[in-house]
């Protein structure tokens, strides 16, 4: 299967451009069977293909409705099968390969990543840890500092909408809506202006803002949506218990 791979990728790179890319592909690198995995593509290209070696059923390329194209992989069982000793394959490297044509040139992107069988953790990768007890939750120094944020000007109805607002913004992270920190950064912000147009709570925003910074990030190439469903989880908790 390597041979084919690399037969069809020389075959490509034999009239491909070495001019800037006109494909690109942003997605992880790694993905479980069952669970699904999206690439995000940005094609300035004509006549995109895209193959996955080794071949299978369970990808499709999908747009969405605001025009944003992706790879759509969930892996099944299949994909990993068994060794030549009947043993269950525990991992296996899917490579995607995208192509295209422009002003008579042809590009070429390759996406590859890993599929791990159900509770195969990959490597490296930490588990994220379990969210504190509602006991737990006023101890943290999360609680304090947002407490003492929300004493300066205390609303209720201004933070009944703010945990509204949190918990529309998680359910867009838990259904993959984002593919980097940037992204995650910039909806966040524009769910808050459209719900909390004035500076309502304000103190509250920032320490949250604060506290996403230090755990989750903003500039980083890789974004990590456990990390970040973790984080928000926890600070839509730590609201809650803010009397």
């Amino acid at each position: 299967m390597r041979k084919q791979l690399f037969a069809v990728i020389v075959a490509v790179l034999a009239f491909a451009s070495t001019a800037s890319a006109q494909i690109k592909i942003e997605g992880p690198k790694e993905a479980t069977v069952g669970y699904r995995t999206k690439a995000k593509l940005t094609l300035d290209v004509t006549d995109p293909q895209i193959k996955c070696f080794p071949a299978n059923d369970d990808w499709m390329g999908i747009q969405d409705f605001a025009g944003t194209k992706y790879i759509d992989f969930v892996p099944g069982k299949k994909l990993l099968g068994k060794d030549a000793d009947g043993k269950a394959i525990k991992s296996k490297l899917y490579t995607f390969v995208v192509a295209g044509n422009k002003a008579n040139k042809t590009y070429l992107e390759t996406w590859e990543v890993i599929v791990y069988a159900d509770g195969e953790e990959a490597p490296d990768v930490p588990v994220p840890p379990k969210p504190p007890t509602p006991d737990e939750i006023t101890k943290t120094q999360l609680y304090k500092d947002m407490l003492a944020a929300y004493q300066v000007n205390p609303s209720a109805t201004s933070k009944a909408t703010l945990l509204e607002v949190y918990g529309l913004y998680l359910e867009s992270v838990k259904n993959d809506k984002f593919m980097t920190n940037r992204e995650a950064d910039a909806d966040l912000r524009a769910l808050t202006k459209k719900y909390l147009p004035n500076s309502e709570i304000q103190g509250v925003r920032d320490t949250v803002a604060d506290y996403l910074l230090a755990n989750v990030g903003k500039q980083a190439a890789t974004y990590n949506k456990a990390k970040l469903q973790t984080a928000m989880e926890r600070v839509i908790a730590t609201l809650k218990a803010i009397p």
